[in-house]
């Protein structure tokens, strides 16, 4: 999973005023597109499963920390699929 993308989802989302992050990522598209389908889902999963870890990172604004919590929650999803 790309942190800096998720966290440009998050940061576009903020800068937009936008209700959701579904939303700032649709905003965040205009500028900075993924063009595969199963990508765009697996990201969206992705927020979901770990809402509330990613908005805690990104609350501290600080992008290594909010890069470390994306590789825990990628070392969770790995773990889950054993």
């Amino acid at each position: 999973m790309n942190a800096n993308y998720i966290y440009g989802i998050f940061e576009t989302t903020e800068k937009e005023h936008a209700p959701d992050l579904n939303i700032g990522m649709a905003m965040l598209q205009r500028t900075n597109p993924v063009r595969d389908p199963d990508k765009l889902k697996e990201i969206r999963e992705f927020l979901g499963r770990h809402y509330d870890k990613l908005t805690a990172a990104y609350q501290t604004h600080d992008r290594d920390a909010f890069a470390a919590a994306v590789a825990e929650c990628e070392a969770e999803d790995a773990a889950q699929e054993v």
